[in-house]
């Protein structure tokens, strides 16, 4: 009668001891499941605010560029810096466009 209720004791203990700890794990996994929600909303917003400052950026260039090559200047060095710019964004077409534009404006930026 003791060893059943020893065995009645010991499966007790370990039934609570999986409770207590599939309690646990389920509560980290929901802390890692926000972090990551936390992570990606944080990507997400840099990426918006990056994108920002590229569309800026590409705005100075080419009004950079548009005084210079009617003038016959070549802006070679700005060209290049847009086109690093509209990588970065390759569905932006509009940035492609402008590039192209600017080219065939300027004998010497093929």
């Amino acid at each position: 009668l003791a060893m059943v209720a020893l065995g009645l004791l010991a499966a007790i203990y370990f039934a609570v001891n999986a409770n207590t700890q599939e309690k646990e794990a389920t509560r980290q996994k929901e802390e890692a499941v926000r972090q990551k929600d936390m992570t990606d909303n944080a990507l997400t917003q840099f990426k918006k605010e990056q994108a920002a400052k590229d569309s800026i950026q590409f705005i100075v260039l080419e009004g950079r560029a548009n005084i210079i090559w009617p003038d016959g200047g070549s802006p070679v060095d700005i060209l290049e810096d847009m086109k690093q710019i509209a990588a970065a964004h390759p569905r932006n077409l509009c940035m492609k466009k402008k590039i192209d534009f600017i080219k065939t404006k300027c004998l010497h930026c093929k």
